[in-house]
């Protein structure tokens, strides 16, 4: 099996389509030689797609997610802690984030896997406003999967 091309129009109009049902996919991008590094965005625009297609260089991989990530958007508060504890579970990864659209680059401001943790970055971000969930799961080898109904992984390969 090999990576979906990020070129083919159905992959093109899927994550149109995705981010015009639910009005925001995210987005990872990993960029080639680069020590799986990359950048992740919010999109919330179909136009915003071609021209981050159009930008990508060849093969970076493209890992869209379908359903909402980082569902908990409040300005945080000592009132939400129990809810977010309660919501993120003890030993599951979570991220904290910013919650600017592309082209802006999501920043994490937290990050952990423990309530400890958590519940520190709550504190140290108080008032603020952010996007507060489970990572989201990344297929560990993108060059022999599979795309799903919420998960679409595609690279930018070479056009000849």
């Amino acid at each position: 099996m090999t990576t979906s091309s990020i070129h083919d129009e159905d992959i093109q109009q899927t994550i149109k389509q995705w981010i015009k049902a639910h009005g925001e996919i995210f987005v990872n991008i990993h960029h080639p030689h680069s020590g799986s590094s990359g950048e992740n965005y919010f999109f919330r625009s179909a136009a915003h797609v071609d021209a981050l297609i159009a930008s990508l260089s060849p093969k970076s991989v493209l890992i869209a997610y379908r359903q909402r990530q980082f569902p908990i958007r409040i300005a945080l508060s000592p009132a939400h802690i129990p809810a977010i504890l309660e919501t993120i579970t003890e030993g599951s990864w979570y991220g904290i984030v910013d919650l600017a659209p592309y082209p802006e680059v999501v920043i994490f401001y937290g990050s952990g896997n423990t309530h400890q943790e958590l519940f520190q970055d709550i504190q140290d971000l108080m008032g603020g406003e952010y996007g507060i969930g489970i990572e989201p799961l990344e297929p560990s080898e993108y060059w022999n999967f599979e795309n799903t109904n919420d998960i679409i992984v595609a690279q930018s390969l070479i056009e000849i």
